[in-house]
């Protein structure tokens, strides 16, 4: 009985620690750390520190070769605004519920913070313009939970050269699931690096965590120093959780290969276009090429010294992230058979290549000025059948015009590339971003027969019109050639800014002047044909009601926003400088008043999840600090004292009374994130030196109420 009964306590609590767990690596504390941020995890009492990793445009001082001068190198390929740009990172894995807390180490407080995706949906529950406190758990959305925090102040913007302003220095959180089939290094088929004889050749070879310089072992053949190869087929590489690789892997056409684990692997310390093939040209850092059922999973990249990770066919990735800064940091890059999923590009050139069968999904892009999501050319291979579904795009960095490698679809393609049914289903564009369709075709010599037919766009939102960041319209492109036509794209439930595409209206967006009728027409200025604007389903209104002080986003026309019945819309609801939320009502039901008691369902996305009917929205502003407390820390309203204690002036400039107590109890006043900030004795205390926000009272150690400070 004693034993059954064990047996089903354990069984209990190994379920719950499937449920609610957070894995933290153990870094080598070698590997680059941030100053700037402060990264935490909090589940059941217990809190993480997070390793805050720290991700830069390229800097000689870091090569091992500072004085090597490769001709096809300029200025290691950054554009000169990024320079001063950083990531910081922070990973780790987890179940259930978590709150994160991520700190602004440096500068002034921001005035706002927005985190992305807002599709998720995720709203801070603290913030004090220093820190933020959030809560995410892995039901959101099947997208990766791969999510940037961005603290907007003075000292966080970065000019863009064109008027435009992005995030300076970034902040993203990799938060995966506990990983699964990981191998055990005691296994007689798996050989541990550095440890065991004949690793080299083993089935698995497997790496412990700590720092590694791939250049110490593997510095033999010229153009592959400090990149490592694969040996056979059907051969597994394991990075265990910890692991920092500097330097790459080459996978030397081997098939059935798996490079996999928590960890990162960077080219921070290797000169730009570093690795060389055999004819002396530059060669892809991960190098794939010819590699056929490759499996990547897991892993973090940063700073490729050339192309990311080009692969053959058939190729798996999950789970990886790239971050990139300079010209030719191109992304994953399959061939046919492939499938992304659950990954983050943030790079300088082409995410991947949009001309062979493959699927990219559930995953989070953040486009920067230069390179295209989905690139359609650079040669005339492939036939098309490229799939992108469910991603989120955040943070575009688009700066200027006419520049063909940009968009969701871009294309650097001449005549007679030949390419059909490429498809993009729910895509969800949030921020500033200019090209959905950037698609021109340029003349080389000879205008040979060719074209790209059939592609499709369905279930598409943006947050903002199609612009640069410096607010200019951008205007989609579609322009073929002479025996080059785009002919019967389709775009299906496309709703811009909170306005639905359509045929009447196409003229709005695109550079496109159709003849004729909603998909029977023609451009023949521009070689388009047989283009259809559509809806699938049905199409659902949020009414808005805004006041001043602020705005909502997507802003519709006549505050009505369309939306696609059956999908989540989420509406974000931005404070101009020197101004708050005051109050939040939704479908008539007051959700959120500042200061009050009762009504804290603050948001700042609005996320109406599979829409059935319409719905509406009514938001109002406030001057002061958009600073908030929403959780439990010993002071919040689940705790106050339910006495005849009353704070006045309510709010307040200068002296707070207290009424009913004595002149000799005592007095604490703690901010929004629980830190005490002043205390006195008596029945009044002067707040006249507080910033303004939302503070707690506390007498003789017992919560009271809450004032706000004007």
């Amino acid at each position: 009985m004693k034993f059954h009964t064990y047996l089903v306590l354990f069984a209990i609590c190994s379920m719950l620690n499937l449920q609610a767990q957070v894995i933290n690596y153990n870094w080598p504390t070698t590997a680059p750390k941030s100053s700037l941020y402060e990264i935490k995890v909090t589940q059941d009492g217990q809190t993480y520190n997070i390793y805050p990793h720290l991700s830069t445009p390229y800097k000689e001082s870091n090569f091992y070769w500072p004085d090597r001068d490769l001709s096809d190198g300029n200025n290691n390929g950054l554009i000169g605004y990024i320079t001063d740009r950083t990531m910081t990172f922070g990973t780790f894995a987890f179940e259930g519920e978590i709150t994160i807390e991520v700190t602004k180490l440096y500068g002034q407080p921001a005035s706002r913070v927005e985190i992305a995706p807002k599709s998720f949906g995720v709203n801070p529950t603290s913030f004090d313009g220093n820190t933020v406190r959030f809560n995410i758990n892995h039901d959101m959305s099947a997208i990766a939970k791969y999510i940037a925090v961005d603290f907007i102040s003075d000292d966080n913007l970065d000019s863009d050269s064109n008027n435009g302003f992005h995030v300076k220095n970034s902040v993203m959180i990799f938060a995966d699931k506990p990983e699964t089939g990981a191998p055990n290094p005691n296994d007689s088929n798996v050989k541990v690096f550095g440890e065991d004889t004949g690793y080299e050749t083993a089935d698995i070879i497997y790496f412990r965590k700590g720092d590694y310089n791939i250049h110490d072992y593997y510095n033999a053949v010229y153009g592959e120093d400090g990149q490592m190869p694969f040996t056979k087929n059907n051969q597994t590489i394991y990075l265990e959780p910890g692991t920092f690789i500097r330097g790459a892997f080459h996978g030397k056409g081997y098939d059935d290969i798996t490079l996999k684990g928590r960890a990162i692997v960077t080219g921070q310390n290797y000169p730009y276009h570093w690795f060389r093939d055999q004819n002396d040209k530059k060669s892809a850092f991960i190098n794939f090429i010819g590699c056929d059922n490759v499996h990547v999973e897991g892993i973090i990249i940063e700073n490729p010294s050339h192309h990311t990770i080009p692969s053959s066919k058939n190729t798996v990735h999950k789970n990886i992230k790239i971050i990139g800064w300079s010209y030719n940091q191109d992304g994953i890059r399959p061939s046919s058979g492939g499938l992304s999923d659950q990954i983050f590009i943030k790079s300088q050139d082409d995410y991947d290549y949009a001309r062979d069968p493959h699927v990219v999904q559930n995953s989070v892009f953040w486009p920067t000025h230069n390179g295209a999501c989905g690139m359609i050319g650079w040669n005339n291979l492939g036939t098309g059948y490229a799939e992108y579904k469910n991603m989120a795009y955040i943070n575009s960095e688009t700066k200027s015009f006419n520049k063909n490698n940009t968009g969701i679809i871009g294309s650097q393609a001449d005549d007679g590339i030949k390419l059909t049914n490429n498809y993009l289903e729910d895509l969800v564009i949030e921020d500033d971003h200019a090209y959905l369709v950037n698609v021109t075709l340029s003349q080389n010599g000879a205008l040979d027969a060719g074209y790209l037919n059939n592609f499709t766009f369905k279930n598409i939102t943006t947050e903002y019109p199609f612009r640069l960041s410096n607010k200019q319209k951008a205007i989609q492109r579609m322009n073929g050639l002479p025996n080059n036509w785009l002919d019967g794209w389709n775009f299906i439930n496309v709703i811009i800014d909170g306005v639905l595409l359509t045929f009447d209206n196409h003229q709005d967006y695109f550079n496109m002047n159709l003849q004729g009728v909603n998909g029977g027409n023609f451009d023949n200025d521009n070689y388009v044909s047989n283009v259809t604007f559509g809806t699938e389903g049905n199409i659902y209104e949020i009414a808005t009601t805004v006041g001043a002080g602020g705005s909502v986003h997507p802003s519709g026309v006549n505050g009505k926003i369309a939306c696609i019945g059956g999908k989540d819309q989420a509406i974000s609801i931005v404070p101009n400088n020197g101004y708050r939320i005051k109050s939040i009502t939704i479908d008539g039901v007051e959700k959120y008043v500042y200061g009050s008691a009762t009504k804290t369902a603050r948001m700042q996305s609005v996320r109406f999840s599979q829409v059935s009917d319409n719905h509406s929205i009514a938001v109002t502003f406030e001057a002061g600090d958009d600073y908030f407390n929403q959780t439990t820390l010993g002071v919040d309203d689940t705790n106050l004292n339910k006495s005849t204690i009353k704070l006045y002036p309510n709010p307040v400039k200068n002296l707070l009374h207290i009424t009913n107590v004595s002149t000799d109890v005592k007095l604490e006043i703690f901010d929004t994130l629980g830190r005490k900030v002043l205390s006195g004795l008596g029945n009044q205390i002067n707040v006249s030196n507080l910033k303004k926000g939302l503070y707690f009272m506390k007498v003789d150690t017992s919560p009271i109420g809450k004032f706000v400070k004007n």
